[in-house]
């Protein structure tokens, strides 16, 4: 159970800071799930396919250079483009994908799915170092995932809404950044036994991401086109609240002189 614990709260962290910045039109409890499940499904075909690159390819060349290949092409473009076809083919087409931030919504519901079954894996196959290992994981590549799913989210929602620019064309830049950020940030790390300071650079990189994301998701929630009914019925609200603190105002003085 801890290790289960441990693997989900920092995933469950990320997916509750973007549901509550969904404020004008949140998405029901139910369809987050089936796009963290979604997540959690992409980590199977992505680590068939890892494993049997790895297994099967050896590359004879400077660790640089063979590192630069295994962090984009046999890590990033996998696991990204795993989670590009599922957001593509089970979440696009849904009608309560209805504005903007949506994209970024289940977008990062999809990568915290991935990043909860990736942490449990880690946690998992190292019991004796369990708190370690999920500290590790909380503040370095759960929030990777994180910032890599609004990258793409944001652009999947751009093109949903854009009837000018092309979609396909959208969601390419969308993709194309997410693997590249990611492959960089999994560069910086594999090489951090031969050059420890490329730790700090990734933890950087990773603090300038997390003001990014969170521009990125204020930009779209500002476009979103429930905005003036939200603004409607918190001031009917504030009407409302108004009006009825009166009349108990109104009830109170009665009630007073009645009984004086």
């Amino acid at each position: 159970m801890l290790p289960i614990l441990l693997a989900i709260l920092p995933a469950l962290f990320f997916i509750l800071l973007i549901y509550f910045k969904d404020k004008y039109n949140r998405e029901p409890i139910r369809y987050l799930l089936f796009a963290f499940c979604l997540g959690m499904i992409s980590t199977i075909p992505a680590s068939i396919i890892e494993n049997f690159i790895f297994l099967n390819i050896q590359l004879n060349l400077r660790i640089e250079i063979s590192t630069f290949i295994e962090a984009f092409f046999f890590v990033a473009f996998i696991e990204e483009g795993v989670k590009f076809l599922m957001f593509k083919w089970f979440i696009w087409p849904k009608k309560y994908f209805d504005e903007p931030i949506d994209g970024v919504v289940y977008m990062v519901a999809v990568g915290m799915g991935f990043a909860f079954l990736e942490n449990f894996a880690f946690i998992f196959n190292d019991l004796s170092n369990i708190w370690s290992i999920a500290l590790m994981r909380a503040i370095m590549p759960t929030p990777a995932h994180f910032v890599f799913a609004v990258a793409m989210g944001y652009y999947f929602g751009f093109a949903k809404f854009n009837f000018i620019k092309k979609k396909r064309k959208l969601m390419f830049y969308g993709f194309l950044i997410t693997f590249m950020s990611h492959g960089l940030y999994d560069y910086l790390l594999m090489l951090v036994p031969k050059y420890p300071f490329f730790l700090y650079l990734a933890i950087a990189f990773i603090i300038i991401y997390l003001i990014i994301a969170l521009i990125l998701i204020n930009k779209h929630q500002r476009v979103s086109p429930f905005v003036k009914r939200y603004k409607w019925e918190s001031e009917q609200k504030r009407k409302n609240s108004q009006a009825l603190k009166q009349q108990l105002d109104e009830l109170k003085d009665t009630l007073k002189n009645k009984y004086q």
